[in-house]
Protein backbone atom coordinates (compact mmCIF):
# COMPACT_ATOMS: atom_id res chain seq x y z
CA UNK A 1 0.00 0.00 0.00
CA UNK A 2 1.51 3.56 -1.04
CA UNK A 3 1.43 6.70 0.95
CA UNK A 4 -1.02 7.95 -1.34
CA UNK A 5 -3.75 5.09 0.39
CA UNK A 6 -2.60 5.82 4.17
CA UNK A 7 -3.24 9.55 3.57
CA UNK A 8 -6.28 9.08 1.56
CA UNK A 9 -7.70 6.51 4.80
CA UNK A 10 -6.94 9.39 6.98
CA UNK A 11 -8.64 12.33 5.74
CA UNK A 12 -12.01 9.72 4.84
CA UNK A 13 -11.87 8.83 9.07
CA UNK A 14 -11.66 12.82 9.33
CA UNK A 15 -14.56 13.60 7.50
CA UNK A 16 -16.56 10.91 8.73
CA UNK A 17 -16.04 11.97 11.98
CA UNK A 18 -16.90 15.78 12.00
CA UNK A 19 -19.34 15.10 8.68
CA UNK A 20 -22.85 17.10 9.36
CA UNK A 21 -22.90 17.73 13.67
CA UNK A 22 -23.64 20.53 13.55
CA UNK A 23 -26.96 20.39 11.42
CA UNK A 24 -28.65 17.70 13.19
CA UNK A 25 -31.72 17.56 14.94
CA UNK A 26 -30.84 19.10 18.78
CA UNK A 27 -33.00 16.54 20.23
CA UNK A 28 -30.98 13.90 18.76
CA UNK A 29 -27.37 12.48 20.12
CA UNK A 30 -25.07 9.96 18.25
CA UNK A 31 -23.49 7.56 20.01
CA UNK A 32 -19.90 7.88 20.41
CA UNK A 33 -17.04 5.62 20.99
CA UNK A 34 -13.62 6.03 22.23
CA UNK A 35 -10.67 5.24 20.39
CA UNK A 36 -9.83 2.48 22.78
CA UNK A 37 -12.99 0.97 22.05
CA UNK A 38 -13.12 1.63 18.61
CA UNK A 39 -9.51 -0.17 18.03
CA UNK A 40 -11.18 -3.17 19.97
CA UNK A 41 -14.03 -3.49 18.17
CA UNK A 42 -12.14 -3.34 14.99
CA UNK A 43 -9.73 -6.22 15.84
CA UNK A 44 -12.42 -8.27 16.90
CA UNK A 45 -14.10 -7.43 13.48
CA UNK A 46 -10.30 -8.26 11.95
CA UNK A 47 -10.34 -11.65 12.99
CA UNK A 48 -13.58 -12.86 12.94
CA UNK A 49 -13.39 -11.70 9.01
CA UNK A 50 -10.03 -13.59 8.36
CA UNK A 51 -11.28 -16.73 10.52
CA UNK A 52 -14.50 -17.04 9.90
CA UNK A 53 -15.14 -16.42 6.21
CA UNK A 54 -14.90 -19.41 3.79
CA UNK A 55 -12.59 -17.55 1.56
CA UNK A 56 -11.54 -14.17 3.14
CA UNK A 57 -8.51 -13.61 0.62
CA UNK A 58 -9.89 -14.89 -2.57
CA UNK A 59 -9.83 -11.55 -4.35
CA UNK A 60 -7.79 -9.33 -2.19
CA UNK A 61 -4.14 -10.72 -0.83
CA UNK A 62 -3.72 -11.32 2.98
CA UNK A 63 -1.08 -9.16 2.81
CA UNK A 64 -2.80 -6.45 1.44
CA UNK A 65 -5.80 -6.84 3.49
CA UNK A 66 -3.85 -6.84 6.97
CA UNK A 67 -2.51 -3.42 5.52
CA UNK A 68 -5.67 -1.60 4.86
CA UNK A 69 -6.85 -2.84 8.64
CA UNK A 70 -3.54 -1.70 9.74
CA UNK A 71 -3.66 1.74 7.87
CA UNK A 72 -7.22 3.03 9.06
CA UNK A 73 -6.45 1.53 12.89
CA UNK A 74 -3.48 3.70 13.09
CA UNK A 75 -5.55 6.38 11.79
CA UNK A 76 -9.05 6.10 14.63
CA UNK A 77 -9.23 9.72 16.15
CA UNK A 78 -9.86 10.30 20.28
CA UNK A 79 -13.63 9.62 19.37
CA UNK A 80 -16.41 8.91 16.35
CA UNK A 81 -19.98 8.16 16.11
CA UNK A 82 -21.51 4.70 15.97
CA UNK A 83 -22.43 5.79 12.59
CA UNK A 84 -19.27 7.18 11.06
CA UNK A 85 -17.55 3.95 12.73
CA UNK A 86 -20.27 2.27 10.80
CA UNK A 87 -18.59 3.52 7.35
CA UNK A 88 -15.55 2.15 8.30
CA UNK A 89 -16.44 -1.40 9.15
CA UNK A 90 -18.30 -1.31 6.02
CA UNK A 91 -15.06 0.06 4.04
CA UNK A 92 -13.11 -3.11 5.62
CA UNK A 93 -15.62 -5.09 4.67
CA UNK A 94 -15.34 -3.95 1.05
CA UNK A 95 -11.72 -5.63 0.61
CA UNK A 96 -12.90 -8.96 0.52
CA UNK A 97 -15.29 -8.66 -2.67
CA UNK A 98 -17.76 -11.04 -1.09
CA UNK A 99 -21.27 -9.65 -1.98
CA UNK A 100 -22.90 -11.89 1.58
CA UNK A 101 -20.18 -10.12 3.86
CA UNK A 102 -22.61 -7.17 5.55
CA UNK A 103 -22.51 -4.74 8.15
CA UNK A 104 -25.02 -2.81 9.13
CA UNK A 105 -25.48 -0.48 12.32
CA UNK A 106 -26.54 -1.50 15.67
CA UNK A 107 -30.94 -2.64 16.72
CA UNK A 108 -30.14 0.62 19.07
CA UNK A 109 -28.94 2.86 16.22
CA UNK A 110 -32.15 2.20 14.93
CA UNK A 111 -34.36 2.02 17.12
CA UNK A 112 -33.15 5.86 17.94
CA UNK A 113 -34.34 6.99 14.32
CA UNK A 114 -38.29 5.52 15.28
CA UNK A 115 -40.46 8.03 14.00
CA UNK A 116 -38.11 10.69 13.26
CA UNK A 117 -37.63 12.29 9.49
CA UNK A 118 -34.40 10.55 8.54
CA UNK A 119 -34.57 9.80 4.68
CA UNK A 120 -34.90 11.88 1.60
CA UNK A 121 -37.55 12.47 -0.02
CA UNK A 122 -36.76 10.82 -3.27
CA UNK A 123 -35.43 8.20 -5.13
CA UNK A 124 -33.33 8.07 -8.51
CA UNK A 125 -32.62 6.66 -11.75
CA UNK A 126 -29.23 6.48 -13.69
CA UNK A 127 -29.71 7.28 -16.98
CA UNK A 128 -25.90 7.02 -18.64
CA UNK A 129 -24.53 9.49 -16.81
CA UNK A 130 -27.01 11.32 -15.59
CA UNK A 131 -29.26 10.97 -12.61
CA UNK A 132 -32.86 11.50 -11.99
CA UNK A 133 -35.61 12.08 -10.16
CA UNK A 134 -37.62 8.53 -10.09
CA UNK A 135 -40.24 9.01 -7.83
CA UNK A 136 -41.32 11.19 -4.58
CA UNK A 137 -42.57 10.68 -1.04
CA UNK A 138 -46.04 12.67 -0.68
CA UNK A 139 -44.39 15.71 1.28
CA UNK A 140 -44.58 19.22 -0.38
CA UNK A 141 -41.73 19.07 -2.85
CA UNK A 142 -40.78 20.87 -5.67
CA UNK A 143 -38.90 18.08 -7.49
CA UNK A 144 -40.66 16.28 -10.22
CA UNK A 145 -40.17 12.67 -11.67
CA UNK A 146 -37.09 13.23 -14.31
CA UNK A 147 -35.56 16.27 -13.12
CA UNK A 148 -32.17 15.79 -13.36
CA UNK A 149 -30.48 15.88 -9.89
CA UNK A 150 -27.23 17.93 -9.75
CA UNK A 151 -26.16 18.46 -6.05
CA UNK A 152 -27.49 17.60 -2.80
CA UNK A 153 -26.06 20.60 -0.03
CA UNK A 154 -23.79 21.57 -2.39
CA UNK A 155 -21.92 17.92 -3.23
CA UNK A 156 -22.10 16.92 -6.99
CA UNK A 157 -24.46 13.91 -7.16
CA UNK A 158 -21.12 11.73 -8.62
CA UNK A 159 -19.43 12.35 -5.81
CA UNK A 160 -22.17 11.35 -3.51
CA UNK A 161 -22.72 7.93 -5.39
CA UNK A 162 -18.68 7.33 -5.95
CA UNK A 163 -18.62 7.95 -1.59
CA UNK A 164 -21.77 5.02 -1.51
CA UNK A 165 -20.30 2.48 -4.07
CA UNK A 166 -17.01 2.69 -1.23
CA UNK A 167 -19.20 1.30 1.47
CA UNK A 168 -21.43 -1.26 -1.14
CA UNK A 169 -20.49 -4.70 -0.38
CA UNK A 170 -19.63 -6.63 -4.22
CA UNK A 171 -18.94 -9.90 -5.17
CA UNK A 172 -15.46 -9.89 -6.51
CA UNK A 173 -14.44 -7.85 -9.62
CA UNK A 174 -18.01 -6.85 -10.80
CA UNK A 175 -18.98 -3.42 -10.71
CA UNK A 176 -22.71 -4.02 -11.96
CA UNK A 177 -23.82 -4.92 -8.05
CA UNK A 178 -22.61 -1.68 -6.95
CA UNK A 179 -24.04 0.32 -10.12
CA UNK A 180 -27.14 -0.70 -9.36
CA UNK A 181 -27.10 -1.15 -5.08
CA UNK A 182 -26.30 2.40 -4.70
CA UNK A 183 -29.72 3.42 -6.79
CA UNK A 184 -31.54 1.10 -4.96
CA UNK A 185 -30.01 2.35 -1.55
CA UNK A 186 -29.68 5.61 -2.24
CA UNK A 187 -32.12 7.04 0.14
CA UNK A 188 -30.72 4.60 3.32
CA UNK A 189 -27.12 5.39 2.27
CA UNK A 190 -27.27 8.90 1.90
CA UNK A 191 -28.27 8.59 6.07
CA UNK A 192 -25.22 6.29 6.95
CA UNK A 193 -22.97 9.02 4.96
CA UNK A 194 -24.38 12.18 6.05
CA UNK A 195 -26.47 11.81 8.85
CA UNK A 196 -29.64 13.78 9.82
CA UNK A 197 -28.97 17.46 7.70
CA UNK A 198 -32.49 19.47 9.17
CA UNK A 199 -32.29 20.67 5.72
CA UNK A 200 -31.38 19.38 2.30
CA UNK A 201 -30.09 21.69 -0.47
CA UNK A 202 -31.32 20.45 -4.05
CA UNK A 203 -29.78 21.80 -7.17
CA UNK A 204 -31.30 20.30 -10.09
CA UNK A 205 -32.28 20.85 -14.27
CA UNK A 206 -36.11 20.80 -14.58
CA UNK A 207 -37.45 18.78 -17.50
CA UNK A 208 -37.48 22.03 -19.36
CA UNK A 209 -33.60 22.53 -18.89
CA UNK A 210 -33.80 25.11 -16.56
CA UNK A 211 -31.35 25.11 -13.53
CA UNK A 212 -33.18 25.58 -10.61
CA UNK A 213 -32.60 25.00 -6.49
CA UNK A 214 -35.11 24.51 -4.00
CA UNK A 215 -35.07 23.13 0.10
CA UNK A 216 -36.75 20.30 1.18
CA UNK A 217 -36.92 18.05 4.71
CA UNK A 218 -36.29 14.49 5.36
CA UNK A 219 -38.71 12.33 5.43
CA UNK A 220 -40.86 9.39 7.20
CA UNK A 221 -42.86 8.66 4.39
CA UNK A 222 -43.13 5.91 2.47
CA UNK A 223 -42.60 6.52 -1.54
CA UNK A 224 -45.40 6.61 -3.75
CA UNK A 225 -46.78 3.32 -4.58
CA UNK A 226 -46.31 2.76 -8.41
CA UNK A 227 -48.33 0.97 -10.94
CA UNK A 228 -46.73 -2.37 -12.00
CA UNK A 229 -45.38 -2.05 -15.40
CA UNK A 230 -47.44 -4.22 -18.37
CA UNK A 231 -46.20 -6.98 -20.77
CA UNK A 232 -45.48 -6.03 -23.95
CA UNK A 233 -48.69 -6.63 -26.42
CA UNK A 234 -49.09 -9.90 -27.66
CA UNK A 235 -48.26 -11.30 -24.13
CA UNK A 236 -50.98 -13.60 -22.23
CA UNK A 237 -50.34 -14.70 -18.96
CA UNK A 238 -51.36 -17.90 -18.02
CA UNK A 239 -49.90 -17.92 -14.66
CA UNK A 240 -48.95 -15.05 -11.61
CA UNK A 241 -47.71 -15.45 -7.96
CA UNK A 242 -45.97 -12.99 -5.68
CA UNK A 243 -42.63 -14.12 -7.00
CA UNK A 244 -43.06 -15.10 -9.98
CA UNK A 245 -45.20 -14.53 -14.10
CA UNK A 246 -45.22 -16.63 -16.62
CA UNK A 247 -46.77 -15.17 -20.01
CA UNK A 248 -46.78 -17.06 -23.75
CA UNK A 249 -46.83 -14.24 -27.48
CA UNK A 250 -49.49 -16.20 -28.70
CA UNK A 251 -48.50 -14.88 -32.25
CA UNK A 252 -44.51 -16.19 -31.77
CA UNK A 253 -44.55 -18.81 -29.38
CA UNK A 254 -42.07 -16.90 -27.27
CA UNK A 255 -42.49 -17.52 -23.76
CA UNK A 256 -41.86 -15.01 -20.90
CA UNK A 257 -40.75 -16.32 -17.59
CA UNK A 258 -40.20 -13.61 -14.75
CA UNK A 259 -38.63 -14.67 -11.35
CA UNK A 260 -38.30 -12.13 -8.70
CA UNK A 261 -36.71 -14.71 -6.18
CA UNK A 262 -36.09 -17.63 -6.00
CA UNK A 263 -36.73 -17.90 -2.15
CA UNK A 264 -40.28 -19.52 -1.99
CA UNK A 265 -39.74 -22.91 -0.31
CA UNK A 266 -43.35 -24.29 -0.58
CA UNK A 267 -44.77 -23.52 -4.15
CA UNK A 268 -41.96 -23.66 -6.74
CA UNK A 269 -41.74 -27.52 -7.61
CA UNK A 270 -45.32 -27.46 -8.44
CA UNK A 271 -45.22 -24.24 -10.19
CA UNK A 272 -42.16 -24.82 -12.31
CA UNK A 273 -44.07 -28.03 -13.49
CA UNK A 274 -47.27 -26.25 -14.50
CA UNK A 275 -45.00 -23.37 -15.90
CA UNK A 276 -43.37 -25.59 -18.43
CA UNK A 277 -46.09 -28.32 -19.14
CA UNK A 278 -48.46 -24.95 -20.32
CA UNK A 279 -44.85 -24.45 -22.08
CA UNK A 280 -45.36 -27.50 -23.64
CA UNK A 281 -49.17 -27.37 -24.73
CA UNK A 282 -48.49 -23.86 -26.22
CA UNK A 283 -45.69 -25.33 -28.44
CA UNK A 284 -43.49 -22.45 -27.71
CA UNK A 285 -39.92 -22.39 -29.68
CA UNK A 286 -38.09 -19.90 -27.31
CA UNK A 287 -37.90 -18.36 -23.56
CA UNK A 288 -36.92 -15.45 -22.12
CA UNK A 289 -36.18 -15.67 -18.47
CA UNK A 290 -36.38 -12.18 -16.62
CA UNK A 291 -33.91 -12.81 -13.40
CA UNK A 292 -33.17 -8.71 -12.85
CA UNK A 293 -33.53 -8.00 -9.28
CA UNK A 294 -33.83 -11.35 -8.47
CA UNK A 295 -31.70 -11.29 -5.32
CA UNK A 296 -31.32 -15.05 -4.96
CA UNK A 297 -32.57 -17.51 -2.41
CA UNK A 298 -33.26 -21.18 -1.61
CA UNK A 299 -30.45 -23.28 -3.50
CA UNK A 300 -33.06 -26.27 -4.32
CA UNK A 301 -35.62 -23.87 -5.80
CA UNK A 302 -32.87 -22.12 -8.25
CA UNK A 303 -31.72 -26.07 -9.09
CA UNK A 304 -35.36 -27.64 -9.40
CA UNK A 305 -35.31 -24.81 -11.81
CA UNK A 306 -32.59 -26.06 -14.13
CA UNK A 307 -33.73 -29.41 -13.89
CA UNK A 308 -35.91 -28.18 -16.88
CA UNK A 309 -33.36 -26.26 -18.80
CA UNK A 310 -30.88 -29.06 -18.47
CA UNK A 311 -29.78 -31.71 -21.08
CA UNK A 312 -27.84 -33.98 -18.39
CA UNK A 313 -27.65 -34.58 -14.78
CA UNK A 314 -25.82 -31.61 -13.09
CA UNK A 315 -24.69 -31.07 -9.59
CA UNK A 316 -24.32 -28.46 -7.20
CA UNK A 317 -21.55 -28.33 -4.94
CA UNK A 318 -20.69 -26.05 -1.86
CA UNK A 319 -17.49 -26.00 0.54
CA UNK A 320 -15.86 -25.07 3.66
CA UNK A 321 -12.69 -25.09 4.54
CA UNK A 322 -10.62 -27.04 6.63
CA UNK A 323 -8.73 -24.93 8.95
CA UNK A 324 -8.53 -24.15 12.48
CA UNK A 325 -10.45 -21.53 13.45
CA UNK A 326 -9.97 -18.99 16.47
CA UNK A 327 -12.81 -18.50 17.56
CA UNK A 328 -14.73 -15.08 19.63
CA UNK A 329 -17.52 -14.92 21.71
CA UNK A 330 -19.26 -12.05 19.41
CA UNK A 331 -19.29 -14.28 16.38
CA UNK A 332 -22.18 -17.40 16.38
CA UNK A 333 -24.78 -19.25 14.30
CA UNK A 334 -28.25 -19.46 14.97
CA UNK A 335 -29.98 -22.76 15.77
CA UNK A 336 -31.62 -23.20 12.66
CA UNK A 337 -28.40 -22.81 10.78
CA UNK A 338 -26.22 -25.29 13.39
CA UNK A 339 -29.02 -28.18 12.53
CA UNK A 340 -28.59 -27.15 8.84
CA UNK A 341 -25.06 -27.46 9.16
CA UNK A 342 -25.18 -30.70 11.02
CA UNK A 343 -27.48 -32.54 8.44
CA UNK A 344 -25.04 -31.52 5.36
CA UNK A 345 -22.00 -33.27 7.56
CA UNK A 346 -23.63 -36.05 7.29
CA UNK A 347 -23.47 -35.90 3.32
CA UNK A 348 -20.58 -38.51 2.54
CA UNK A 349 -18.25 -36.57 0.32
CA UNK A 350 -18.62 -37.32 -3.60
CA UNK A 351 -15.47 -35.21 -4.36
CA UNK A 352 -12.39 -34.54 -2.82
CA UNK A 353 -10.62 -31.22 -2.96
CA UNK A 354 -7.40 -30.88 -1.06
CA UNK A 355 -8.07 -28.25 2.13
CA UNK A 356 -11.75 -28.64 1.67
CA UNK A 357 -15.18 -30.06 2.59
CA UNK A 358 -17.01 -30.47 -0.35
CA UNK A 359 -20.49 -30.92 -0.08
CA UNK A 360 -22.31 -32.28 -3.41
CA UNK A 361 -26.33 -32.62 -4.41
CA UNK A 362 -27.02 -34.32 -8.24
CA UNK A 363 -29.96 -33.66 -9.87
CA UNK A 364 -31.53 -35.15 -13.47
CA UNK A 365 -33.09 -33.31 -16.37
CA UNK A 366 -37.24 -33.05 -15.83
CA UNK A 367 -39.22 -35.22 -17.72
CA UNK A 368 -40.56 -31.45 -19.07
CA UNK A 369 -37.04 -30.15 -19.64
CA UNK A 370 -37.80 -27.42 -21.99
CA UNK A 371 -35.50 -28.27 -25.50
CA UNK A 372 -35.75 -24.63 -27.14
CA UNK A 373 -33.62 -21.47 -27.61
CA UNK A 374 -33.05 -19.85 -23.90
CA UNK A 375 -32.85 -16.21 -23.67
CA UNK A 376 -32.04 -14.65 -19.80
CA UNK A 377 -32.51 -10.95 -19.13
CA UNK A 378 -30.06 -10.00 -16.13
CA UNK A 379 -28.90 -6.88 -14.01
CA UNK A 380 -26.62 -5.97 -11.49
CA UNK A 381 -29.10 -7.04 -8.75
CA UNK A 382 -29.09 -10.73 -10.25
CA UNK A 383 -27.10 -12.47 -7.32
CA UNK A 384 -26.49 -15.15 -4.94
CA UNK A 385 -28.67 -18.22 -6.57
CA UNK A 386 -29.99 -16.14 -9.90
CA UNK A 387 -26.45 -15.65 -10.46
CA UNK A 388 -25.78 -19.71 -10.16
CA UNK A 389 -28.67 -20.49 -12.34
CA UNK A 390 -27.26 -17.69 -14.89
CA UNK A 391 -24.19 -19.71 -14.56
CA UNK A 392 -25.47 -22.66 -15.32
CA UNK A 393 -27.43 -21.37 -18.30
CA UNK A 394 -24.05 -19.61 -19.81
CA UNK A 395 -22.76 -23.19 -20.00
CA UNK A 396 -25.60 -24.50 -21.67
CA UNK A 397 -25.28 -21.70 -24.32
CA UNK A 398 -28.25 -19.42 -22.98
CA UNK A 399 -27.88 -16.03 -24.42
CA UNK A 400 -28.09 -13.28 -21.95
CA UNK A 401 -29.16 -9.75 -22.65
CA UNK A 402 -29.20 -6.31 -20.10
CA UNK A 403 -26.09 -6.10 -18.02
CA UNK A 404 -23.81 -8.22 -16.35
CA UNK A 405 -24.82 -10.15 -13.34
CA UNK A 406 -23.98 -8.69 -10.34
CA UNK A 407 -22.87 -11.98 -8.71
CA UNK A 408 -19.89 -13.70 -9.85
CA UNK A 409 -19.98 -16.23 -12.70
CA UNK A 410 -17.29 -18.71 -10.57
CA UNK A 411 -19.41 -18.62 -7.77
CA UNK A 412 -19.79 -17.09 -4.22
CA UNK A 413 -20.21 -17.31 -0.41
CA UNK A 414 -23.43 -17.65 0.92
CA UNK A 415 -26.01 -20.54 1.86
CA UNK A 416 -25.73 -19.74 6.05
CA UNK A 417 -24.51 -16.90 7.89
CA UNK A 418 -22.49 -16.17 11.11
CA UNK A 419 -23.88 -13.34 12.85
CA UNK A 420 -20.76 -10.62 14.68
CA UNK A 421 -22.06 -8.10 16.92
CA UNK A 422 -19.49 -5.54 17.98
CA UNK A 423 -19.26 -4.83 21.57
CA UNK A 424 -18.86 -1.48 22.31
CA UNK A 425 -20.72 -0.45 19.36
CA UNK A 426 -23.17 -2.54 18.36
CA UNK A 427 -22.37 -2.92 14.91
CA UNK A 428 -23.93 -5.97 13.43
CA UNK A 429 -21.69 -8.35 10.43
CA UNK A 430 -23.09 -10.92 8.46
CA UNK A 431 -20.24 -13.78 7.65
CA UNK A 432 -21.23 -16.51 5.28
CA UNK A 433 -20.73 -19.73 6.02
CA UNK A 434 -20.40 -21.83 2.54
CA UNK A 435 -18.88 -21.30 -1.15
CA UNK A 436 -20.74 -22.39 -3.30
CA UNK A 437 -19.43 -23.48 -6.97
CA UNK A 438 -21.19 -22.55 -10.12
CA UNK A 439 -21.22 -24.91 -13.05
CA UNK A 440 -19.80 -22.89 -15.47
CA UNK A 441 -15.75 -23.22 -15.97
CA UNK A 442 -16.08 -19.95 -18.37
CA UNK A 443 -16.14 -16.41 -17.60
CA UNK A 444 -13.22 -14.23 -16.43
CA UNK A 445 -12.40 -14.52 -12.63
CA UNK A 446 -14.09 -11.96 -10.68
CA UNK A 447 -16.08 -11.11 -12.95
CA UNK A 448 -20.19 -11.68 -13.15
CA UNK A 449 -21.99 -13.12 -16.36
CA UNK A 450 -21.61 -11.22 -18.87
CA UNK A 451 -24.74 -9.91 -21.15
CA UNK A 452 -24.36 -10.84 -24.84
CA UNK A 453 -26.40 -7.64 -25.74
CA UNK A 454 -25.94 -4.79 -23.13
CA UNK A 455 -29.42 -3.06 -23.05
CA UNK A 456 -29.12 -0.30 -20.28
CA UNK A 457 -32.73 1.23 -19.19
CA UNK A 458 -33.96 4.53 -20.16
CA UNK A 459 -35.85 7.98 -18.43
CA UNK A 460 -39.51 6.81 -19.14
CA UNK A 461 -40.42 4.62 -15.89
CA UNK A 462 -44.08 4.00 -17.73
CA UNK A 463 -43.14 1.26 -19.13
CA UNK A 464 -40.59 -1.85 -19.00
CA UNK A 465 -38.30 -0.05 -21.61
CA UNK A 466 -35.35 -3.10 -21.69
CA UNK A 467 -38.09 -6.14 -22.04
CA UNK A 468 -39.16 -4.14 -25.38
CA UNK A 469 -36.07 -3.72 -26.21
CA UNK A 470 -34.97 -7.59 -25.54
CA UNK A 471 -38.26 -8.75 -27.46
CA UNK A 472 -37.77 -6.92 -30.63
CA UNK A 473 -34.26 -8.39 -30.62
CA UNK A 474 -35.57 -11.67 -30.15
CA UNK A 475 -37.92 -11.58 -32.50
CA UNK A 476 -35.95 -9.95 -35.27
Amino acid sequence: MNIWKYLYIALLLLSVSTRSFAQQYSNYREKMLSREQLIRDYSILYSALTNYHPAPFMYTPEAEFKAFYEAQAAAFPDSLSERAFHILVRHLIVQLKCGHTVGKPSDAWYQSLAGKKVLLPFEIRRVGEQFYISNTTEDATELQVNDELLRINGIAIQDILRQMADIQERDGLTRSFVEVGIIKRFRMYYLFLYGIPEQITIEYKNQQGELRRCNTSLSLNKLRPLPPLALPPGFQTIYQNDWSVFAVDTQTRLAYLKIRSFSDRKSYKTYYKQVFKAMSEQQCTELLIDIRDNGGGFFKNGHIFLRYLSPEKFEFNFQRPIRKITKNEYTSLGRISKMTKRAFALKPQKHKHKGQRTYTFSYKPHELRFKGKVHVLQNGITFSQAALVSAHLRAHNARFWGAESGGTESGTNAMLNYKLVLPNSGIQVQIPYYRMVSNSTGGTFGFGVKADVPIAPGLDGSRDEVLYKVIEGIKR
